[in-house]
C-alpha cells in the first residue's frame, strides 16, 4: 500500500497496480495488458511532483499525471533499459534520486536522468534490495532478505550495519522523525537510530 502526495491510495499486487478512486478500487496496470507487472512489497513510491514510480518484473515504471484528462499515464523509465529486466523496491528520496533494487542483484539510483549501478566498489553486496527508504537525516537504508547496510548522508560507499539478522523472505521499513523502523516477518518491529 502506498499513498502519494495528492492522497491517492495505490495497491501493488502480483497481477499488477490498483488506485482507490472514490469509493472503488480501479485497475491501472493489469497482467493481462502487460505481461510481467507484478509489483514488488516495496515497490511504489513519489516524488514532489506528484510521479508515481512502480518497481516490477519488467523494471522500473513510472505513472505521469496526463495534463488534458488528469488520468495517469504509465510506461517503463527508459533510463533504466539497462539496468536489468527486473526492479525491486523503490524509494524518492529527499533530494529526489530514484534508487531500485535493479537487474542481477544490483541497487540503482536514477540521478539526474542517469542510471547509476551500486555494486560491491560502493559498498553493495550482490543481492534482491526489496526494502529501501530514508531517515530524517538523509542517509539511505538497504535491506534485502539478509543485509541490512546504509548510506550516511554525503558519503560515497554504504556501509553495513552491525546487527545478526535473521533471513527475512518479507521485509518493510517505516520512517519517523527520530529513526528508520524496520519489520520483518521473522521478527517484530525494530528501530534503529538514524546516527547508527
Amino acid at each position: 500500500l502506498f499513498r502519494s502526495p495528492d492522497g491517492t491510495l495505490w495497491v501493488g499486487t502480483g497481477a499488477g497496480l490498483v488506485r482507490r478512486v472514490g469509493d472503488r478500487f480501479e485497475w491501472v496496470v493489469r497482467d493481462r495488458d502487460r505481461p510481467h507487472v507484478n509489483v514488488s512489497r516495496s515497490g511504489i513510491d513519489s516524488d514532489t511532483k506528484g510521479n508515481v514510480f512502480v518497481a516490477t518484473r519488467e523494471g522500473l515504471w513510472m505513472g505521469r499525471r496526463n495534463l488534458a484528462g488528469g488520468d495517469f499515464e504509465f510506461g517503463r523509465v527508459s533510463a533504466t533499459a539497462g539496468a536489468g529486466r527486473s526492479a525491486e523496491g523503490v524509494h524518492v528520496d529527499p533530494l529526489g534520486n530514484v534508487w531500485f533494487g535493479c537487474g542481477e542483484m544490483s541497487l540503482c539510483r536514477i540521478k539526474d536522468g542517469r542510471v547509476e549501478v551500486w555494486r560491491e566498489s560502493r559498498g553493495v553486496p550482490a543481492a534482491r534490495w526489496d526494502a529501501i527508504t530514508s531517515d530524517h537525516k538523509g542517509a539511505i537504508w538497504i535491506r534485502s532478505s539478509k543485509y541490512l547496510y546504509f548510506l550516511p548522508a554525503g558519503a560515497k560507499k554504504f556501509q553495513p550495519v552491525p546487527l545478526r539478522l535473521p533471513q527475512s523472505a518479507a521485509f518493510g521499513s517505516l520512517r519517523d522523525r527520530k529513526s528508520t523502523r524496520l519489520n520483518s516477518s521473522h521478527i517484530p518491529l525494530s528501530r534503529m537510530p538514524s546516527s547508527a
